[in-house]
């Protein structure tokens, strides 16, 4: 019969404790890294949307952007603070605010969230320019090594 000797574990039960005090840390730190990965490709994919002059509103149907909308959206994205909802770790990214183009139905400025739905959606008067998901097929096995490495890692320092 096989005999096992396993010394140290109190040290181990310390080394696990610490662990779990620290793992929403940890995970905050990987669920940014994967996020930064992906926001960075987004800004790519949006960049290379073709864009048109800013033009009139009569304009029926167009094959890019607006300038000023397109501008907009660069500057409006972001991801948020990371939450906990009861143990799980969320954050978010989007888009927030106006732009600077008023109009009767959007006197502070038309929201940035809805051109953002229109332009990977397209809508009536505009062609669709997927930007969103592209990223995220583009970049999803690379945002899930980067989110492991960084668990790895600091579960490693943890544990030495």
């Amino acid at each position: 019969m096989a005999t096992f000797l396993f010394g140290g574990l109190e040290e181990y039960a310390r080394k696990l404790s610490d662990l779990a005090l620290k793992s929403r840390d940890v995970g905050a730190q990987a669920l940014y890294a994967g996020a930064n990965i992906l926001a960075d490709q987004i800004r790519r994919n949006l960049e290379a949307v073709p864009t048109i002059p800013n033009t009139s509103a009569h304009e029926r149907y167009t094959n890019g952007v607006p300038e000023e909308q397109k501008q907009a959206l660069l500057d409006s994205f972001g991801i948020t603070q990371i939450r906990d909802d009861d143990g799980y770790l969320n954050l978010k990214m989007g888009f927030d605010g106006y732009n600077g183009i008023k109009t009767r139905m959007y006197p502070k400025g038309q929201p940035n969230v809805m051109i953002a739905a229109s332009v990977e959606s397209g809508s009536s008067v505009q062609q669709k320019y997927p930007f969103v998901r592209p990223a995220i097929k583009q970049k999803e096995k690379e945002c899930i090594d980067a989110i492991a490495a960084v668990i790895d890692k600091e579960t490693a320092k943890i544990m030495k």
